[in-house]
């Protein structure tokens, strides 16, 4: 069995992901076990083996908000509320940001869109906020498959590396605006690409 087919009940105990080549024991602190089967699903590309070959792996605890937590708070927390929608979200936020610490000088991180080919080959649109990224990857996420909305990291190898999309929708919950993320983007982009390191021809 998969990790990505773990039964419910092994779910809501948590999950291991690695992103941006940082992996992470993800546990769950008062939070719903539907909830965690969604964010599970979500992450199912990422998702690893705990004692695969690897790096090391962190514990992130992740919580609906502070007060659940008992005891000092722990170095890698991710507080995500009670919202199904608006907790995705939140929880890619933090673990993007913390991957991102964790690889500080050992690895190039582009504030970029990327998109991949049937092939695996892989285009980042690297470019500030606000320049119209998202457009264009609403336009060529059809056609092609997503990797990321967020950062592209480019190792060695020049290879890329798929993360969760974090592409936003507005609904209203509550009488106030949230963000949702899906596996399927308000576009309907094409499905995620297994992507693999840039031939030079």
């Amino acid at each position: 069995m998969t990790p990505a087919q773990q039964t419910s009940a092994g779910v809501a105990e948590g999950f291991t992901i690695q992103v941006f080549g940082v992996r992470w024991q993800v546990r769950p602190v008062g939070i719903d076990a539907e909830l965690v089967a969604h964010l599970h699903g979500l992450w199912s590309r990422a998702i690893v083996e705990p004692d695969s070959p690897g790096p090391a792996v962190e514990e992130l605890v992740v919580a609906p908000h502070p007060e659940d937590l008992q005891g000092p708070e722990p170095p890698f927390v991710a507080f995500v509320g009670t919202d199904p929608e608006a907790a995705p979200y939140a929880l890619s936020g933090t673990v993007t940001m913390h991957s991102m610490h964790r690889r500080r000088g050992t690895a190039l991180m582009l504030h970029a869109v990327g998109v991949a080919g049937a092939n695996g080959r892989t285009v980042a649109l690297v470019a500030p906020s606000g320049t119209g990224k998202t457009t264009a990857a609403s336009r060529l996420g059809k056609p092609l498959g997503y990797v990321t909305d967020e950062t592209v990291i480019v190792e060695g190898t020049i290879a890329s590396r798929p993360t969760p999309s974090r592409c936003r929708s507005s609904s209203t919950r509550a009488g106030r605006a949230t963000r949702r993320s899906s596996p399927r983007t308000p576009w309907g982009w094409g499905p995620p690409r297994r992507t693999r390191p840039w031939a030079r021809s």
